[in-house]
């Protein structure tokens, strides 16, 4: 144990720490919608929205999220529809218009139950973008920042409405680096008298691999301030995710940060905060509110309540490697935080993740709700817990008992390999043993690299397995890099169904089902994954079980995927090149 390295932390060590938050036992919530997101319109009212094909489906609670209606579709001219909270309903929605060459952002807003029609947002129709972030001030002025690669590469950029969205300024870049280097993640929060701060992902530096940038605007977004750093480290490691917001007094942000060394001395990503109290000109030392030593924590949102109370919440494998739902509190103002404490009440190793719902504040009762998606039950459900006291041992009741019930991630299930099924290092051309599905596939200097739209997939030919070894090596090109895929007994009959692993650059690991029409969350986890670089994979499928490791690590421990019990491996990637090699297949036990 003495050879363990303790992690780096850059913050000041906190003599007194808040309390810890005891949280109710968990409910599930009878909501219809998978996936939804969920927001807070009225004392006791809650609305969950998701999209489809046709347009949006609706669901509304009047009493603090114990009943829901039935769900409804919204139709805005067939588009995926993303839903905008405003100051006191949901009158606004931004849709997606996705062309060969890029595409439109669309407003829409609803003028008592008509729509007005909707209003473009980007000044041009060329290159790919993502929507992240939107804000509203006191004022009526709404303005959206986002990721657009208009350029070749992506940059943020950043419109405005005076008129409650009918028109938008002129699209101004917000980083101002000329490196030609990448800038993701965008998020914009905004003070009651105009004052505007956005926060991005950022690899300008050939020093770092991604530090976190801000600029800000004291004139509600006509002109805008020096890019300037947050993170206060120089190491060469990741910075992502950043979730910004104003507490009434200063802007504050959380991201996730790559800093730190785990006790196995490896990197892992923790929560970081800091705040600016001159509107974004300056940051603070920078502290480190979760308090993992060997799981990953990410993809953080902070919220602030009634009470001026700053809440987190953060997706975490330190106790699950499927990962758990955490929340810290900080009374004052991000001056000191409690210790994280679980949200979720149940000991699955299944997935839980708040991305979409997280923080939903207190209903006229003054309890605070959190929410999240959990797949305890086998499938994607919303469950939601509610703070019940504030406790310095925080172990009374069963709910705090439940917080310390697990103590290690799970191990790899134990096969033993029987005999070589197919092995293809593609010294030849290996067109004879895959079968290509769509996008393009080349063979060249023992690589099998596929491109092309929408998605690159090829499968071995008629070879059906049950229980087997995939391994081999992925690369994701050093230009245009995005993922990675695996696919694991995949099935032509009767409609094309597969699971699916998404190796995703600089975010992490993503485990699917799709059953021939739609996709089915397994399990994600975060993991640096860069860009011109060999990662080793294994995925064994054994009965209901699924193990998926990289570079010898264990990522994914999936049980019960009982879908598919036999089919075909297979490797791909999104539209840009990936590479694959040294594959082999094995049958085990």
């Amino acid at each position: 144990e003495s050879s363990h390295r303790p992690p780096r932390q850059s913050s000041t060590p906190i003599l007194n720490k808040p309390q810890r938050v005891v949280f109710s036992p968990n409910w599930e919530v009878p909501i219809g919608i998978t996936n939804p997101l969920i927001y807070r319109v009225a004392d006791t009212a809650l609305v969950a929205s998701a999209p489809v094909p046709e347009g949006s489906l609706q669901s509304f609670s009047t009493d603090n999220g114990a009943a829901w209606t039935k769900p409804t579709l919204l139709d805005l001219c067939g588009r995926s529809l993303f839903l905008i909270r405003s100051p006191k309903n949901i009158r606004w929605y931004l849709s997606l218009e996705r062309a060969p060459d890029g595409g439109q952002l669309y407003f829409h807003t609803r003028v008592g139950e008509a729509w007005n029609a909707p209003s473009p947002v980007r000044d041009t129709h060329w290159g790919d973008f993502s929507l992240s972030g939107f804000a509203y001030d006191s004022v009526g002025r709404l303005h959206i920042a986002w990721c657009d690669h208009r350029e070749g590469n992506p940059d943020i950029y950043f419109s405005l409405s005076a008129d409650t969205g009918r028109t938008w300024s002129r699209n101004v870049r917000i980083n101002d680096d000329h490196t030609g280097q990448e800038q993701l993640d965008p998020s914009i929060a905004a003070s009651p008298d105009g004052a505007l701060c956005i926060l991005w992902a950022d690899n300008r530096s050939p020093h770092t691999l991604f530090d976190i940038y801000s600029s800000n605007s004291s004139d509600g977004g006509r002109t805008w301030s020096r890019n300037k750093k947050v993170n206060d480290d120089s190491t060469h490691t990741w910075q992502g995710s950043p979730h910004v917001i104003f507490d009434g007094k200063k802007f504050c942000s959380v991201w996730m940060d790559y800093r730190d060394v785990s006790t196995s001395g490896d990197a892992r990503s923790s929560i970081y905060f800091s705040k600016s109290k001159d509107r974004g000109l300056t940051w603070s030392r920078n502290v480190r509110i979760s308090e993992n030593v060997s799981g990953n924590c990410g993809y953080p949102s902070l919220a602030r309540s009634r009470t001026d109370t700053l809440h987190s919440l953060w997706m975490d494998s330190e106790q699950n490697i499927l990962n758990d739902v955490s929340y810290a509190y900080s009374p004052d103002g991000g001056e000191s935080w409690s210790s994280p404490v679980r949200v979720n009440d149940d000991t699955a190793r299944v997935q839980h993740y708040h991305r979409g719902i997280g923080w939903l504040g207190a209903g006229r009762d003054g309890q605070n709700i959190v929410g999240w998606i959990d797949n305890r039950t086998g499938s994607s459900r919303v469950y939601m817990a509610a703070i019940q006291s504030f406790s310095d041992t925080a172990h009374q009741t069963r709910a705090a008992l439940q917080n310390d019930a697990r103590t290690s991630t799970p191990e790899a299930f134990v096969y033993s390999v029987q005999r070589v099924l197919l092995k293809d290092n593609f010294t030849t051309n290996p067109s004879s043993r895959w079968k290509v599905r769509s996008g393009t596939w080349v063979w060249n200097n023992r690589m099998f690299i596929g491109y092309g739209a929408p998605t690159a997939c090829a499968f071995t030919g008629s070879e059906l397995w049950n229980d087997y070894e995939f391994t081999g090596k992925f690369k994701l090109d050093p230009l245009d890099h995005r993922e990675a895929h695996i696919y694991l007994r995949a099935s032509d009959k009767p409609s094309l169904k597969y699971y699916r692993i998404a190796n995703l650059f600089r975010r992490g690991i993503k485990a699917e089902y799709f059953d021939g029409e739609k996709f089915f969350p397994l399990a994600e986890v975060l993991y640096p994954i860069q860009m011109d670089r060999w990662y080793r994979f294994k995925a064994v499928m054994k009965g209901t079980s699924l193990n998926y490791f990289l570079n010898d690590t264990l990522c994914i421990a999936a049980m019960d995927v009982h879908q598919l019990r036999r089919g075909r491996v297979g490797v791909g990637s999104q539209t840009v090149p990936a590479y694959f090699k040294d594959i082999a297949v094995k049958e085990v036990r």
